[in-house]
């Protein structure tokens, strides 16, 4: 028997979902910056942004021909090939989904990292082959299974507090990218730097880490049959995610590198957003912190909850 969706979306919950994209923004932005300066840094996140626009007009299209359809762009991949070879299908569905699984892992060790580095910079590791496992990776397990237990036991209180979560984090990045302008001599444009020197491959590998993000706004399509007018609310929560999206790609590293410099960001990748977080008020580094644990936590959990959810929801009727 299939299941029907209920239909209790309107594209401003499509925008909340996605808004906790711009958080690997945050996670990767020092990486980056650090590789190939901060202009280019900038200049590749708003390519991927505007290729991720000109994609979701496409997946708002798909959406309104398959309005029943959940589980977004894998879904859509499955039916079109299907007539043609099925197991591409399975394959794209596997390849789309399987980015998602893996920022677990990586937000679960970047969460590991910034609460040693901030409050227990000296914790003892213990020698294992090729690795060192100490407090940071103990962390990082906490949290995966911290993000486990709120899916599977509080989902309707996770689900409560995300949009809570999104607005602390788009006021601490409002912090970060106005405090700059407001202090004189905080923002220095010659503090960003271009690439160069090296080859394009490098640029090219850049701007496919960083599509790991930048495309992440297709993700209100994975809602269509859920939204009250599937056509018009999907197009819309894709829309304005996508420019939203653009903006912040834009002004945080902007800001950013601008008042704490790239040599900051390149010391220090993972806790770059803290470090300019302590600039721009002269201290709290500890709300800059935990704001980005927060908010990392609170992604993941989304991304999680809401990509299996559909995901399985779809592979059940198939």
């Amino acid at each position: 028997m299939s299941q029907q969706l209920h239909k209790s979306l309107t594209w401003r919950d499509g925008l909340a979902i996605a808004m906790v994209i711009p958080n690997g923004l945050l996670l990767t932005v020092g990486y980056t910056v650090g590789a190939i300066g901060g202009w280019t840094a900038i200049t590749i996140w708003c390519v991927g942004a505007l290729v991720a626009f000109a994609q979701n007009m496409l997946f708002a299209e798909t959406a309104a021909m398959f309005p029943g359809m959940s589980g977004g762009i894998s879904r859509y991949a499955t039916e079109g090939w299907k007539r043609y070879f099925a197991p591409l299908g399975a394959v794209a569905s596997y390849g789309y989904w399987i980015g998602w699984s893996f920022s677990i892992a990586v937000n679960g060790a970047a969460i590991g990292h910034l609460i040693t580095a901030q409050w227990f910079p000296h914790a003892p590791s213990l020698p294992f082959p090729g690795h060192r496992i100490g407090l940071p990776e103990a962390l990082a397990v906490l949290a995966i299974a911290g993000g486990w237990a709120c899916n599977y036991f509080g989902a309707r209180l996770a689900a409560s507090v995300s949009k809570a979560v999104a607005a602390l984090v788009l006021c601490g990045l409002a912090v970060v990218v106005i405090a700059p302008f407001l202090r004189p001599g905080s923002w220095d444009a010659s503090r960003l730097t271009w690439y160069h020197g090296g080859s394009w491959m490098t640029l090219i590998v850049w701007f496919y880490v960083t599509a790991w993000t930048t495309y992440g706004t297709e993700i209100c399509a994975s809602f269509a049959p859920e939204y009250r007018d599937t056509a018009r609310d999907t197009a819309k929560a894709l829309r304005l995610t996508s420019l939203i999206s653009l903006g912040v790609f834009f002004v945080v590293p902007l800001a950013t590198v601008g008042s704490v410099g790239e040599e900051t960001l390149r010391s220090d990748p993972v806790g770059a957003f803290a470090t300019a977080f302590t600039q721009a008020l002269g201290g709290f580094s500890d709300v800059g912190v935990l704001i980005l644990i927060v908010s990392m936590f609170s992604a993941w959990c989304r991304a999680r909850r809401t990509g299996a959810g559909r995901c399985t929801a779809w592979r059940g009727r198939a």
